[in-house]
């Protein structure tokens, strides 16, 4: 009959072990970074300036399109208050910029979770995206971003 021996770990072993600790975690998604979400309000901005209603409708919820959209936005939406608002606003979990009440009637009408949303704010300006299942971002609130010049 085979015994085992009791396990010795070395201080290197402890080490490699306290280093694989947080890879076996299970991580939470990865949260969208302001470059990221910036680049997207950039392209949004963009397609809204040049009347591609099929880009501006990749960007948002179905529950927000309609027969004026595409005017909407670009009435909302300019490349340089886009790009402003991207270097300079606050950025963070939307709930932290705005009354999580406002955040979750937002997403809750896209079909998105408001714990999945992240903002932009600079005043005037506010900007809302919200993952998607599919891993891509909503916009949900795009409010006042061409009074920045």
């Amino acid at each position: 009959m085979r015994t085992s021996r009791p396990a010795v770990v070395t201080s290197a072993g402890l080490v490699v072990l306290m280093a694989a600790l947080p890879l076996l975690a299970q991580a939470p998604p990865r949260a969208a970074g302001r470059a990221e979400i910036g680049r997207a309000l950039v392209q949004f901005c963009t397609a809204a300036a040049g009347a591609n209603a099929a880009v501006v409708n990749s960007f948002i919820a179905p529950s927000f399109r309609g027969p004026n959209t595409l005017a909407g936005v670009a009435r909302e939406c300019s490349v340089p208050g886009a790009t402003r608002v991207a270097a300079q606003g606050q950025f963070g979990p939307a709930v932290t910029l705005f009354p999580p009440d406002r955040v979750a009637s937002w997403a809750t009408r896209a079909g998105l979770n408001p714990a999945t949303c992240v903002a932009f704010r600079l005043p005037p300006a506010e900007v809302v995206a919200c993952r998607h299942t599919d891993g891509t971002f909503l916009f949900v609130r795009v409010d006042d971003v061409a009074r920045l010049r």
